[in-house]
């Protein structure tokens, strides 16, 4: 119930921050389908999904996560680089997104950020039973930390479970 709750009003706020608040918000009269569509596709609880998704799996390893430095084999496919360089842009998003007190763009690069790490997560397991690939583990930690942290900046709370 409280997970339920906290993916209602963090989508809700998410929603609101996602658009530009200088312009118009209209909401139709009588049909509100057209609003509500809109909102569905704000991406407030994919963004959530995501984070929880990444949790799930660091749960599920259930033990310290190795050292970056103690990995000294891995290959680096085109996808793995293309995330780590984003994720590496967060703090310069953060920063830019107060300075120019604009959340939207936290906004679109968490929804960003979510989309690479889904797409990365369905091709690049990172548990197979008994099988860890502590590379893409240490991603998925990255991942989560920075969709956690970017949402509780935006006042929105990501529940551990969905």
């Amino acid at each position: 119930e409280e997970a339920a709750r906290q993916l209602a009003v963090g989508s809700v706020i998410f929603n609101d921050l996602k658009s530009d608040m200088k312009g118009v918000v209209s909401i139709a009269r009588g049909d509100l389908a057209p609003t509500i569509a809109a909102f569905e596709k704000s991406g407030g609880a994919y963004v959530v999904y995501s984070a929880s998704r990444a949790g799930s799996i660091l749960r599920r390893y259930n033990r310290p996560l190795p050292r970056a430095a103690d990995i000294t084999s891995f290959d680096l496919s085109d996808q793995e680089s293309q995330l780590i360089l984003r994720l590496l842009e967060f703090p310069e998003k953060v920063a830019r997104a107060a300075d120019e007190d604009n959340p939207p763009i936290l906004v679109r690069y968490l929804l960003e950020i979510a989309g690479l790490y889904n797409s990365y997560y369905a091709s690049s397991p990172v548990l197979q039973g008994d099988q860890v690939n502590e590379f893409r583990l240490l991603i998925t930690s990255s991942v989560q930390h920075v969709l956690v942290t970017g949402l509780k900046l935006l006042h929105v709370t990501s529940p551990p479970k969905i």
